[in-house]
């Protein structure tokens, strides 16, 4: 589970408004369903939207809090899974809604995933924010 104080990419990136990532994300997607995944993300990885970037992998965002502590770890963990499994299935609903689902093997960054969540194929492009 990523936080701000254990990713240190999400420490150093630019804060955009959430109004104005639709622009900046430009998926040919309606501006609805960007925000509609955007408020997903938010909510399940605790980060505000304004800190993701298309090109984030999700691995970084599910990776492995380091502990020392094995309680902690297990919380942890479960709580990765947890989040995993949300967004696994809130996918799985939107691609079989769109019949999209037989185009997207493999979903590596947050760009991926706001495509697939809005219907689009993997060839369209979203545009890297620096």
């Amino acid at each position: 589970m990523a936080t701000l104080d254990s990713q240190p990419f999400l420490r150093s990136a630019k804060h955009w408004e959430k109004g104005s990532l639709y622009s900046i994300l430009s998926t040919n997607g309606s501006e609805n369903c960007v925000l509609e995944c955007l408020e997903l993300i938010e909510t399940e990885f605790d980060i505000p939207a304004g800190l993701i970037r298309p090109n984030d992998k999700i691995s970084q965002l599910v990776g492995e809090v380091q502990t020392r502590n094995p309680f902690r770890w297990v919380f942890y963990r479960a709580r990765e899974e947890d989040i995993q499994s949300e967004l696994n299935y809130q996918l799985g609903k939107r691609l079989r809604q769109y019949g999209t689902q037989r185009y997207w093997n493999k979903i590596n960054t947050i760009g991926d995933f706001i495509r697939a969540w809005c219907g689009l194929l993997p060839s369209v492009e979203i545009t890297e924010i620096t």
